[in-house]
């Protein structure tokens, strides 16, 4: 886990994997990748190389590259299992129907002795994400972006709020958005949504209690918990506006770095941050029509809160869509 300050109270994105999960402490990295090679025999997927320790490896089949993630079932969220069928069958149908969005699904499996769960999917760029983006391309956080780094940030935006948009009009959420949830190429060519474990199917306009996802892209209602009944559609909305808010400024706009992650005190200065409406990054952001966008999609009331289609919808984000237009054909 990340520690250490970073300009006073708040949050880089250099010094934080923003994870929300909760995994059994007494886990080591060697414990995953032996669980990997005791599945070898039967399927077959050797290892490579580790892509993020300690749970995503590369491995190969047949002469062909993929990445596996390799969960522990027996802490999740509140304990929770990890595993549910139906959301790995929505993974190959999203895959398949919007390749261009999705990080595609290939298969998944339980050990046998249930302790241990692995998915397969599509390799890309052994995991480069849209953090290790901004990490790359940015030298400090709140510096001034080019007119070509400006453009593929709102590119990176866009790409997400487009394959957030696909799932909410088929009744899913996502539930875990985050710049470490999107792979990508170097060159833009492929930018693609993934990890989908904690998605989850919605009735329309049923009102839900439980929180799951990463603490930083919280959304208030995620902090109340059974306080705040909530669709799960909103917290998706609140995770991109945080997302927007990093590519934008590069660091996070709630939190504070002065505490070791996943800590009570790590998580109550987000939680007071984000109650608050306290946004670190707002001040850095000059753009009026930006400012407008995210004070619709950080509304602190889930009710009041733009959906994705306003969000697609919004001036600047089509002004920037006819920009770009010809920027990636």
């Amino acid at each position: 886990m990340a520690s250490g300050e970073d300009g006073g109270s708040e949050s880089s994105v250099y010094s934080t994997n923003s994870s929300g999960l909760i995994e059994n402490k007494h886990l080591t990295p060697e414990d995953y990748r032996q669980a990997l090679y005791d599945s070898q025999k039967k399927h077959q997927y050797k290892y490579v190389k580790t892509i993020h320790c300690p749970l995503v490896f590369k491995v190969c089949k047949k002469k062909k590259y993929y990445a596996i993630k390799v969960r522990n079932m027996t802490y999740g969220y509140f304990g929770q299992p990890l595993y549910t069928a139906s959301i790995h069958k929505m993974l190959f149908v999203l895959g398949e129907a919007s390749k261009e969005f999705f990080v595609k699904y290939v298969e998944d499996w339980i050990s046998k002795d249930r302790k241990w769960h692995f998915c397969v999917m599509e390799n890309i760029e052994d995991g480069y994400t849209a953090l290790d983006y901004v990490k790359d391309k940015f030298n400090c956080a709140g510096m001034s972006l080019s007119p070509r780094q400006y453009i593929d940030v709102f590119v990176i935006f866009h790409h997400m709020c487009t394959a957030v948009a696909f799932m909410h009009n088929f009744n899913v959420a996502h539930k875990d958005i985050k710049l470490e949830n999107v792979l990508m190429k170097k060159d833009m060519s492929m930018i693609k949504l993934c990890d989908f474990e904690y998605s989850a199917f919605c009735r329309n306009g049923e009102l839900y209690i439980e929180s799951q996802g990463s603490p930083l892209y919280g959304s208030p209602e995620m902090f109340l918990n059974a306080k705040a009944p909530h669709t799960k559609f909103t917290c998706d909305i609140w995770a991109l506006g945080v997302c927007l808010c990093v590519l934008l400024v590069q660091k996070m706009p709630f939190g504070s770095q002065k505490f070791e992650e996943g800590t009570y005190e790590f998580l109550n200065t987000i939680k007071d941050d984000v109650m608050s409406g306290n946004n670190k990054c707002i001040l850095h952001i000059s753009n009026q029509h930006i400012r407008s966008l995210l004070k619709k999609m950080l509304n602190l009331d889930w009710r009041n809160r733009c959906t994705i289609n306003d969000v697609l919808n919004d001036k600047w984000v089509v002004y920037m869509k006819n920009l770009c237009l010809n920027q990636y054909s």
